[in-house]
């Protein structure tokens, strides 16, 4: 009787690597289809919320309609004379000239505008940050802050965007009011459509959250370590019932700041602080910028799993155009960034501004965005 066909060791080692990468190949499926389904459950927490592209950059309600929205906005009153410009507090990196209000009325910028030239804009990435009062049907944005993500250079720069800035609103006949107005009239398109068209930058997406829910938000994270003053903390006091925040004297710095823990509701007062230390929105776009590298710093230090507990329980609470694959994008992104050099800005920027009315008006747009490129695009 004829003895049984031994498998050859060759015909072993192949069977057994056939073996091994379909186990392999069984393992990067089953973890490619579990991060899909998870990275599809996080985006569905988000509100989407599609933005139309308007070619011609014009946006058209009843006449009627406008007006009564225009009457609705708050009285502004005339800035005081301020031709004797504080300094800045230490540490913002930014220049401080004495300014000179503007007795005639500015030019608006034409309706024809459009983004200014950028190098680079595939590695550059513009995402707005909108904080607004949601008085109304849309509210007024009083947070606006562009984060420029530069992959090329590994930066990520904040630009404040101040609210009281003079700017042509593309709506109806044309509208000059205050930036912050625009999404009053017309929500997240028409104001970035008005930014894009006064200041020429790109805004590529958006992210937008209401003051009552930017208080869950940084609860969510667990609050900020921040340097404060002891009237920005007389403010905190008064502006949040809840606060026990004291300023002790003897742990202040050579400048007066001391470092404090702030939580969900006193970081909303403090990101609303207009009325201390001089320069009104100035300062306070400093404040908000200031909170974004407290939590920009943060999140840095966070373990995977604490991010994604984060993350389920703040995009639910946020708006936003970001498409499924741009979301993809920065999630695969996201360990990078921990790298990135965090820079910031504001429009309009020292040297370049005057106030008019109840206006502050950039004086040299092209010198400001010279200034704005030289950061974001190194």
């Amino acid at each position: 009787m004829p003895s049984p066909k031994r498998r050859t060791p060759k015909k072993n080692k192949k069977r057994i690597a056939l073996l091994v990468a379909i186990v392999l190949i069984s393992i990067v499926a089953v973890v490619c289809a579990a991060f899909l389904a998870l990275s599809l459950r996080y985006y569905f927490l988000m509100n989407y919320e599609e933005r139309t592209q308007n070619s011609e950059g014009k946006f058209e309600i009843p006449e009627d309609e406008l007006q009564s929205i225009l009457d609705a906005l708050p009285t502004d009153e005339p800035f005081e004379d301020e031709t004797q410009e504080p300094a800045l507090p230490p540490d913002t990196g930014e220049e401080s000239h004495p300014q000179t209000p503007q007795t005639t009325a500015p030019t608006p910028p034409s309706t024809a505008g459009e983004p200014t030239d950028e190098p680079d804009v595939d590695d550059v990435t513009n995402i707005l940050l909108i904080g607004a009062d949601y008085v109304g049907d849309n509210g007024l944005s009083d947070i606006m802050v562009v984060v420029s993500i530069n992959d090329t250079e590994k930066t990520v720069t904040c630009t404040s965007l101040m609210r009281d800035t003079y700017a042509y609103i593309p709506i109806n006949q044309g509208v000059n009011k205050k930036l912050n107005a625009a999404h009053q009239l017309g929500g997240s398109e028409l104001l970035i459509a008005t930014i894009e068209l006064n200041f020429g930058i790109k805004i590529d997406n958006y992210i937008k959250v209401d003051f009552e829910k930017a208080v869950q938000v940084f609860d969510l994270l667990g609050g900020l370590e921040l340097r404060i003053d002891e009237a920005e903390v007389n403010f905190i006091r008064k502006w949040e019932s809840s606060s026990t925040l004291t300023y002790d004297a003897s742990k202040a710095d050579a400048d007066g700041f001391i470092t404090v823990h702030l939580d969900g509701g006193e970081l909303r007062a403090h990101a609303r602080n207009r009325s201390t230390g001089g320069r009104g929105d100035f300062n306070r776009t400093r404040r908000q910028r200031d909170i974004l590298y407290a939590a920009f710093e943060k999140c840095k230090t966070m373990s995977v799993p604490k991010l994604a507990t984060l993350l389920e329980n703040i995009l639910p609470l946020v708006t936003t155009d970001i498409s499924y694959a741009e979301f993809m994008s920065h999630v695969l992104s996201a360990p990078s960034y921990k790298s990135y050099q965090f820079e910031t800005f504001r429009i309009p920027c020292d040297g370049y501004w005057k106030y008019w009315k109840y206006y502050v008006v950039v004086t040299d747009l092209e010198k400001t965005m010279e200034k704005w490129r030289d950061i974001v695009y190194n």
